[in-house]
């Protein structure tokens, strides 16, 4: 795992309000940094549950200058409950992950953030499950 993945995961699943939303896999939160899921997980047992899985726009940035290394990224972060739940169960998750990074300064090793906005949650519903994306736009400078 990748040290910005690292950050997003243990900001992620250090939030105790975002756990107890959450359903759980294999006794941990349903929190996911990769595709496809784990074998065996089924939303319906184990959801609602959060994806993360890179960046979806990586550029050198505002922080990358002749003195300095750094990098923008925008980050997605799927949030997905049962299609029988009511909207409201993933509208929550979507809105506690929006409250951890919007404004919000974490540790990810290697880099100091310089700038954290969130754009969302925005629908994103899929065949088997009511989803919305939060999009995470971080400012990286490189320590």
């Amino acid at each position: 795992m990748s040290a910005i993945t690292k950050g997003f995961f243990d900001r992620l699943v250090g939030d105790a309000t975002l756990v107890a939303l959450l359903g759980t896999y294999k006794s941990a939160p349903s929190i996911f940094t990769k595709r496809p899921l784990p074998p065996g997980f089924d939303i319906e047992a184990h959801g609602p549950y959060v994806l993360t899985t890179g960046e979806a726009v990586q550029d050198p940035g505002p922080a990358d200058v002749k003195n300095s290394k750094g990098r923008e990224i925008v980050r997605d972060i799927l949030c997905f409950s049962k299609l029988s739940d009511s909207a409201t169960v993933v509208e929550e998750v979507a809105e506690q992950v929006r409250f951890l990074f919007q404004r919000q300064v974490f540790s990810i090793t290697g880099f100091s953030i310089i700038v954290a906005e969130v754009s969302g949650p925005i629908e994103a519903d899929e065949d088997d499950a009511l989803g919305r994306v939060v999009s995470v736009r971080l400012v990286l400078k490189e320590s």
